[in-house]
């Protein structure tokens, strides 16, 4: 096995799939045959689940809207999500 090391975003996106139980020992081993992307559109595709599902997306979007930007923000985290699902 090969080292992997995932930055603190990477460990966000995922944070609603591991809440729903996906253990991370299966993303490492995943992440040994494709990509982080790949991974996340596989891991959307299954479950339905985006960023939006996430802790941090519920904190971020109440900072967000507090000072002022909820809007220009949720524009951002949109295309995020579409390429994260392979839409455009």
């Amino acid at each position: 096995m090969e080292w992997r090391v995932l930055s603190v975003d990477e460990l966000e996106k995922l944070q609603p799939y591991l809440a729903q139980g996906l253990r991370l020992s299966k993303v490492l081993d995943d992440l040994e045959n494709g990509t982080f992307e790949s991974l996340l559109s596989e891991l959307h595709s299954q479950t339905g689940l985006t960023f939006r599902d996430s802790f941090l997306y519920q904190i971020s979007h109440e900072l967000y809207r507090r000072l002022g930007i909820a809007d220009r923000i949720e524009m951002d985290q949109n295309s995020t999500i579409s390429s994260a699902s392979g839409t455009a």
